[in-house]
């Protein structure tokens, strides 16, 4: 059991891990001699894999069978022919590389019906079980969102019914139209890095978005965010967009929860500083011929010194680097107005009534067991401590009251 019998699926980031894996599982239904020298050993090496399946588990929040589990996400990450094939070009019925994906498939499909309960080792009563049906409580992936990390349980699932490497094939190729491959399949954020003059994207698990439903007294913004967004997603004509304005009234929460909505659809979000614009060339070289929709967001812009790094954003902008570039839109949000921008959306400070409002709908949504009366006499103290109004300030107080009243 080596997966030198592959053709397609080898040479991946996890190779020496399944192949640590399959020797683990061949070695483990030999049967040896009790308290010799080489049943020690290989005590020894069985404690130290079944560590390494666990902490997979732990790593990336498998739940159920973890062997499938991993076998799972060896799939579905892996980059070849066949994986771009499929990303690329989601409405054709068959690709040239499936008869020889098929071969790894079906051998694939024989690793996957290993029985652990062949293993011949001297482990405490029960481990295999688990490794075999891990429990789901408290598993939360390190690596992978909380919308994939429901994509690959079931995934999982449904490779451990599979009746051969047919339904494999089926199964990949049905993942790989709707999510791509790689990193870019498994995650929908990542931040920029330059690691030795090199692009690097760093996956973002949990990104903090929240809803749109959250954001509360900038509705227009929020739907105008919303028409861009939906038409670049469909392909249609779409701006680059500046959301302006003071600080806490929500523009970097309405730009990171559009993920929520817009991730299966193929939306990927790359958070860019200000001082990494003049690697934009780099970064859109590296995410060019894939099948996804790319928002490289800004935070916090500043157009006060003009510096070299803004003409980069500016060639973005003008489409002078980039011939696909329908394929990538800036979002940024600033303190200030730009006419770089196709649209600009401003975010002001809420008026005193306005601050009231926003109050009132979060104390209903947060269902606080006081009256209206009693919050907005609360929040005459509260304002006296906070020179600025915002939404920011809003949810801080209605988390000041919720903690008071437990």
């Amino acid at each position: 059991m080596e997966n030198n019998m592959l053709i397609l699926y080898r040479n991946t980031v996890l190779d020496k891990d399944l192949n640590d894996f399959l020797a683990f599982m061949e070695e483990g239904k030999k049967t040896i001699m009790p308290n010799t020298e080489l049943w020690h050993q290989r005590e020894a090496t069985s404690a130290y894999m079944l560590n390494k399946f666990f902490h997979f588990a732990h790593l990336y929040g498998l739940s159920g069978n973890v062997w499938h589990g991993f076998l799972s996400i060896f799939l579905v990450s892996t980059e070849n022919p066949f994986s771009y094939a499929w990303e690329l070009n989601q409405d054709m019925e068959s690709s040239p590389w499936d008869a020889v994906a098929l071969r790894d498939f079906e051998t694939i499909w024989h690793w996957k019906n290993y029985d652990f309960s062949q293993m011949k080792l001297s482990i405490p009563s029960g481990t295999m079980e688990y490794l075999c049906s891990c429990p789901r409580e408290n598993v939360r992936s390190t690596k992978f969102s909380f919308i994939m990390m429901k994509e690959l349980e079931e995934f999982s699932v449904n490779l451990g019914k599979a009746k051969d490497g047919k339904e494999i094939l089926a199964l990949t190729k049905s993942f790989y139209q709707k999510y791509g491959i790689g990193s870019l399949g498994l995650n929908p954020a990542f931040s920029l890095k330059i690691d030795d003059g090199e692009v690097v994207l760093d996956p973002i698990a949990h990104m903090d978005g929240g809803s749109l439903q959250d954001i509360i007294g900038y509705e227009k913004q929020r739907d105008c965010l919303l028409r861009n967004t939906e038409a670049f997603v469909q392909g249609k004509p779409a701006n680059h967009v500046l959301l302006f304005g003071d600080s806490g009234t929500g523009k970097s929460s309405c730009i990171k929860a559009l993920l929520g909505l817009y991730y299966e659809k193929g939306l990927r979000m790359i958070e860019v500083r200000q001082h990494q614009l003049d690697d934009l060339p780099k970064l859109l070289k590296q995410i060019r011929n894939r099948n996804y929709k790319f928002i490289l967001y800004i935070d916090d812009l500043s157009f006060e010194h003009v510096d070299t790094s803004l003409s980069y954003l500016k060639d973005v902008i003008d489409h002078s680097l980039e011939k696909k570039a329908d394929q990538v839109l800036i979002y940024a949000t600033s303190s200030q107005q730009h006419n770089l921008f196709g649209e600009c959306i401003y975010f002001p400070s809420p008026t005193p009534q306005e601050f009231e409002t926003m109050l009132l709908e979060l104390a209903k949504r947060a269902d606080l067991n006081l009256s209206e009366e009693e919050i907005l006499v609360l929040a005459k103290r509260w304002e006296l401590e906070h020179e600025q109004l915002s939404g920011r300030v809003a949810v801080q107080y209605i988390t000041h009251l919720l903690h008071q009243m437990d």
